[in-house]
């Protein structure tokens, strides 16, 4: 075979001229600038803040109203004699105590209300020895529940309170119940109500820290 007979195999190369296009650079917008806020600006919204804590407020105190308004005169008698009576035990105003308190008025504390009460100071020496042992403990009464009464009858009540205090640097919370026994106030407090006996209940074991731990120390 003649060599030239492999001419018809090569191939044919043809240069193309191609012509790419780029489009042209644009130039990036400036993203503006947020004016800082100004003190008009700053004062209103100061303004609205305190509006809606004005509002929170005002809610809250119309909730406490309408529960105050619809209290019976009776329930209504009843509460005031009991706070009355708290603010003076918050106040450790012995004075004050025995004010929001019949003559002959007696607190009680137990374990159990089907037992005997752990102790009980009547009005005079002894009243005045506990509560000024629980004062020195730094007590506090704390009222958690709404004051409760058996219909119309306004010489028992019950309300859940919670005392504070610290023994031996033992700091102490008893939730529990304090059951009231009032009576009509006499003199000064005619047409009022005064604590004739606070029975205190805690529901908890003698041997957990107690209100005997500070009279007995």
């Amino acid at each position: 075979m003649k060599d030239d007979m492999d001419d018809d195999r090569h191939l044919e190369v043809s240069t193309v001229a191609v012509t790419v296009w780029t489009p042209e650079p644009t130039e990036h917008e400036p993203v503006p600038e947020v004016p800082p806020k100004s003190d008009t600006d700053r004062t209103v919204l100061r303004l609205k803040i305190g509006l809606a804590a004005a509002i929170a407020v005002a809610v809250a105190l119309a909730g406490a109203l309408f529960v105050v308004r619809h209290q019976s005169s009776e329930e209504q008698l009843v509460t005031e004699a009991v706070a009355a009576y708290t603010k003076a035990w918050n106040a450790h105003d012995a004075k004050a105590v025995r004010a929001a308190m019949a003559l002959n008025g007696t607190f009680s504390a137990s374990d159990s209300l089907q037992q005997m009460p752990m102790f009980t100071a009547y009005s005079g020496p002894e009243l005045e020895r506990v509560l000024n042992k629980l004062f020195d403990a730094g007590v506090t009464l704390e009222t958690t529940s709404r004051v409760l009464i058996a219909g119309d009858h306004t010489s028992r009540a019950t309300v859940a309170q919670k005392f504070t205090y610290t023994v031996y640097g033992l700091p102490v919370a008893e939730d529990g119940l304090s059951q009231f026994t009032l009576q009509a106030g006499e003199g000064a407090d005619r047409g009022k109500l005064v604590i004739a006996q606070h029975l205190w209940w805690r529901p908890r074991p003698p041997s957990s820290p107690s209100m005997l731990w500070i009279l007995e120390s």
